[in-house]
């Protein structure tokens, strides 16, 4: 996985005030909404590849919140809002009609505190919730066509921020809020079972200034963010049937808002926040292919050091867009292997010391692949890549270059010699590489692509 850097989306001629809220209808459309510094609705939005010029909505609204975003399909996209009478109002787009005209959804009978929120898990439901004038949880429900009723919920939870809402399917809700203590708390609500109760996510060391913001990009993975009191983007996630503890960026971001978060599909994610110059800010999440390598190490190479060789392959594995990811280092106590024999090192063919040596893969999982480091090969080279089945993995010989640590691990990912000089594949010796860094192709990338040992992570 991989974050882009933060990328300025500039902010409306008005300015605005508080910060973004997104909302990304399907996966290439995403529009930024601000209230802008006149109380106006405001618009930036991504399409056909691009984004495009902040815009103003010039139908008479006054906002009192920032607007709250949602989707009931990829063709539909609504806006909530607090009104100067202290009613939330909507208004919704659609690929046929356009804009409809601005609705009002009153407000709890106690009132409430901040600006709405809103949820839709499917393309039928909708739910507005917000923290009530008396700190409980209230919410109103679109279904069977219709709006109904604001009601409370009557679980005894004091809410200390407006709440953030996200769905991980079409049956199912969740609402994270700021509770008294400092910490981050949510419920759950799914067809099935109704709500949950309330679960503490406990907060950042050192806390959060405002409430949380969540996403859910897919079914099985949430995503809290918080403002942390230090300023910096804070992040908790949960994966694999389980939350995780509480991270930091630490990408030098000081934020000036609450983050708003959006999706753009199962493997994307983005983050918009104000920034300190009152400029809306964002970077986006997604899987890239990835080579996950252990290093085994034996002897320590003569002529470049192994993390100069790491380095030398990350560069040249990224210009196609795969990342390297070490997932050990591991010093090997084994000198009858040293020196190890590789015959005539031919894929699918191995010796003893090869099959000896491609046994030792602690920590090593199945579609990972190991570079041992060695001090010679016999008969000598600069490496080989033939393994033993299910062992996938190189020998890297201590004389070698920079670049043959990348050149092996090639052949395992299913990348035959070439004849021009200037490609890592080269099939002439990687000290004779001309013209580096040495070049991978597009065809040679789409091999990596498809081979069980390039993940997506």
């Amino acid at each position: 996985m991989t974050w882009n850097s933060w990328f300025s989306h500039g902010a409306p001629t008005a300015g605005f005030t508080g910060g973004p809220s997104i909302v990304s209808r399907n996966n290439a459309v995403c529009n930024i909404y601000v209230r802008g510094g006149d109380n106006a609705l405001w618009q930036k939005a991504f399409f056909n590849g691009a984004w495009h010029p902040w815009g103003r909505h010039n139908d008479g609204a006054v906002l009192a919140s920032e607007p709250a975003l949602g989707s009931m399909g990829p063709n539909h996209e609504h806006i909530f809002v607090r009104g100067t009478d202290g009613a939330v109002w909507s208004k919704a787009w659609n690929g046929a009609g356009g804009w409809s005209g601005w609705f009002s959804h009153a407000a709890p009978v106690a009132g409430l505190t901040g600006g709405p929120a809103i949820v839709s898990r499917n393309n039928t439901v909708c739910n507005i919730y917000v923290r009530g004038g008396d700190n409980a949880l209230w919410q109103r429900a679109f279904f069977n066509g219709s709006w109904h009723p604001w009601g409370r919920h009557n679980d005894g939870a004091v809410l200390a921020s407006e709440p953030a809402l996200g769905s991980m399917g079409a049956n199912h809700e969740h609402v994270f809020v700021r509770g008294t203590d400092g910490a981050v708390w949510s419920k759950a609500w799914n067809g099935a079972g109704g709500w949950s109760g309330w679960f503490s996510h406990g907060a950042p060391a050192g806390g959060m200034i405002g409430g949380p913001t969540i996403v859910s990009r897919n079914s099985g993975v949430c995503n809290i963010y918080v403002r942390g009191t230090d300023n910096a983007l804070w992040q908790k996630a949960y994966f694999d049937g389980s939350w995780h503890a509480w991270g930091r960026h630490d990408d030098g971001a000081v934020l000036a808002s609450e983050p708003a978060l959006g999706s753009m599909g199962p493997s994307h994610e983005h983050v918009f926040v104000r920034g300190t110059d009152s400029a809306v800010w964002s970077k986006a999440w997604s899987l890239v292919p990835t080579v996950i390598l252990h290093l085994k190490v034996l002897t320590n190479p003569t002529s470049f050091t192994v993390d100069q060789m790491v380095a030398s392959m990350r560069d040249v594995y990224a210009s196609r867009g795969i990342n390297v990811a070490v997932g050990s280092r591991e010093t090997l106590d084994l000198p009858l292997l040293t020196d190890v024999d590789v015959s005539t090192c031919i894929m699918g063919t191995t010796t003893a010391e090869q099959n000896q040596l491609f046994a030792n893969r602690n920590g090593v999982g199945a579609n990972h692949v190991v570079a041992y480091f060695v001090r010679s090969t016999n008969p000598p080279g600069n490496g080989c890549a033939a393994h033993p089945a299910g062992r996938p993995g190189c020998v890297v010989s201590s004389t070698s270059s920079s670049w043959t640590l990348g050149h092996e691990i090639g052949h395992v990912l299913g990348l035959p010699h070439v004849s021009p000089s200037d490609r890592l594949m080269m099939g002439n010796g990687t000290w004779n590489i001309t013209n580096p860094p040495p070049d991978l192709i597009d065809t040679e990338r789409a091999t990596m692509d498809t081979s069980p040992l390039t993940v997506n992570i």
